[in-house]
């Protein structure tokens, strides 16, 4: 278990590097979706490995075992951003050689992050991605009502 510190009030986040073989290899930092946990990747952990790479999976706040709260995007990507540090730090990654692979808001993530230019990023993998999050949101409301999503509420007409 690997844990690291999240800049911004998000605390700390917790995952999993699954090193391949001795040496530093190219590695692969895995974003999962909304509602999701790094348990429902697994499966993609696996088959990276057979092509010989390391694999890092970690749980966003408010997810998997993870406390807080989603914020849809807007501060999720400080959690890659350290992601992507603390793995590049490692003895068996090779930190010129990583990949972030995401999917619904974890591609969304991914993509923010990618977009601020890291070189270490060789590779990006997006599937299912948002434009912005008020697309996920939207299509969510849509189809389940307003009970998924995590709103704040002022009260008294106070700011927040």
């Amino acid at each position: 278990m690997l844990t690291f510190e999240v800049p911004g009030g998000i605390g700390t986040a917790r995952g999993v590097v699954f090193p391949r073989v001795a040496g530093a290899r190219p590695t692969i930092i895995l974003c999962h979706g909304y509602e999701s946990s790094r348990g429902e990747l697994l499966t993609l952990e696996s088959a990276l490995q057979d092509h010989q790479y390391n694999v890092f999976i970690f749980d966003f706040a408010a997810h998997g075992a993870n406390g807080g709260i989603s914020t849809l995007g807007y501060r999720e990507v400080d959690e890659v951003r350290a992601a992507v540090d603390v793995v590049a730090a490692r003895d068996d990654v090779d930190p010129a050689r990583l990949g972030l692979w995401g999917y619904n808001l974890g591609a969304y993530y991914a993509a923010l992050r990618e977009a601020e230019g890291d070189k270490r990023i060789r590779a990006l993998v997006l599937d299912s991605v948002y434009d912005q999050p008020s697309q996920m949101v939207k299509v969510g409301v849509e189809r389940n009502g307003l009970g998924g999503f995590p709103f704040m509420v002022a009260r008294g007409g106070g700011h927040l």
